[in-house]
């Protein structure tokens, strides 16, 4: 439905947002794709136990919700590496090929700002499998 694509976009978007921001910003350093899944899995992977680089714990990220949403969400029961692969999918980066395990994602050059390039994410996603391909058990 289109209000639970609309959970998935508000709770996955705190989390890319604050990325792709320090990616345009060329802040935070190198991007590792790899060290980026791990933490974008873990958010996507209710309930939210994982600390980041910086250490500071991922659901501190919950915090920038309207209230409700990541309870929404966590009822949605996605499969968080799943979706976290067919975001970073999205997302263009360096590197030799999509198995170099070096690889850092990069700024994209259509977007200056990570809100319309979160859409445009979501957009691709929807487009190419229904939310329930990514449900828990699929």
């Amino acid at each position: 439905s289109m209000e639970a694509k609309a959970v998935v976009r508000q709770y996955a978007g705190v989390f890319l947002e604050k990325m792709l921001g320090e990616l345009i910003a060329g802040e935070g350093g190198d991007k590792g794709v790899e060290h980026v899944f791990r933490n974008l899995a873990l958010y996507l992977s209710p309930p939210v136990t994982a600390i980041d680089g910086g250490g500071v714990p991922l659901v501190r990220l919950r915090n920038g919700l309207v209230p409700g949403v990541g309870d929404r969400f966590e009822a949605l029961a996605l499969n968080g590496a799943r979706l976290a692969d067919a975001i970073l999918a999205e997302i263009p980066y360096a590197g030799t090929s999509a198995h170099d395990p070096g690889r850092v994602l990069i700024r994209s050059a259509q977007f200056d700002q990570p809100s319309t390039q979160v859409d445009a994410i979501f957009a691709s996603i929807w487009a190419a499998a229904p939310l329930e391909a990514f449900k828990v058990g699929r």
